[in-house]
């Protein structure tokens, strides 16, 4: 499995979750647990405290408006996505001045990596070449506002 399926297997199992803080720590435990509870996920990992870790050091954020925090774990055989929404947007942490609304986090484990990196690359090169795209993310999150 790779990673467009696991976020496709997120969509479908529900793990969509409306993020109802504005702090990144909350929003990132909020989407861990959720992760944490998904059929399949290696109990024996603590991809939460790892997650954290890796989040403290680096953030995942891709831009316009969207960060995909990931931790690579030993166990599994498939990564394992949440995916949160947040309407008033996430200080993240980021130069480019967008709160954070979208934000896909993957559980990877080491098996699995390159599918993980290469799924991680399309969203990242369709979110660039998509300029007229961000505009109306732009502007869409502005009137809500």
């Amino acid at each position: 499995m790779n990673a467009r399926n696991a976020l496709l297997d997120a969509l479908d199992a529900g793990r969509v979750i409306v993020l109802p803080s504005t702090d990144k720590e909350t929003a990132l435990r909020l989407l861990a647990e959720s992760i944490e509870s998904a059929p399949g996920f290696p109990k024996v990992t603590d991809f939460r405290t790892v997650l954290l870790r890796r989040e403290a050091e680096s953030p995942a954020y891709l831009g316009y408006g969207i960060a995909m925090p990931h931790a690579r774990v030993q166990q599994g055989d498939r990564p394992i996505c949440a995916v949160g929404w947040s309407p008033a947007g996430i200080e993240y942490g980021n130069s480019d001045g967008w709160a954070v609304h979208i934000v896909l986090m993957y559980c990877v484990p080491q098996t699995v990596q390159h599918e993980y990196l290469a799924e991680v690359s399309r969203l990242a090169r369709a979110i660039e070449q998509d300029r007229a795209g961000q505009s109306q993310v732009r502007q869409l999150l502005a009137s809500n506002s």
